[in-house]
């Protein structure tokens, strides 16, 4: 007969074997995330179609990389933990890509008054 010692030793190791089959099914279900067009989800496609609206202006390559990982994170369904992170920091970097390819541009306001200028 077992004692109690050696019961509570017991059921620990089938919870750490349980952990660890878990573990390996959830391992082998994840499907690797892919970078082609056809298969891209919703949130990859559309950082594409933004990243593609500043093709005039210098875009750093390694920001875009960051901008569509995180697409990615937001489309991976087993990623859902870091959904809300994830979604804060594609939507700051952005924003800091739009500032950066709209610095250069005029407001309307600007080149209403530029002309203004020039006609008096």
């Amino acid at each position: 007969m077992a004692t109690d010692a050696e019961r509570r030793v017991q059921a620990r190791e089938r919870q750490r074997r349980y952990r660890a089959r878990k573990r390996a099914e959830r391992a082998s279900e994840a499907a690797p995330v892919s970078t082609d067009v056809d298969t891209a989800g919703a949130v990859v496609v559309g950082v594409r179609a933004e990243l593609g609206r500043y093709s005039g202006a210098q875009v750093p390559p390694a920001l875009a990389a960051v901008a569509l990982r995180l697409a990615e994170i937001l489309d991976d369904p087993t990623a859902t933990p870091q959904g809300p992170s994830a979604a804060r920091a594609l939507n700051d970097l952005l924003g800091e890509l739009r500032a950066a390819a709209g610095a250069g541009a005029t407001s309307k306001l600007a080149q209403l008054r530029a002309l203004r200028a020039v006609g008096q």
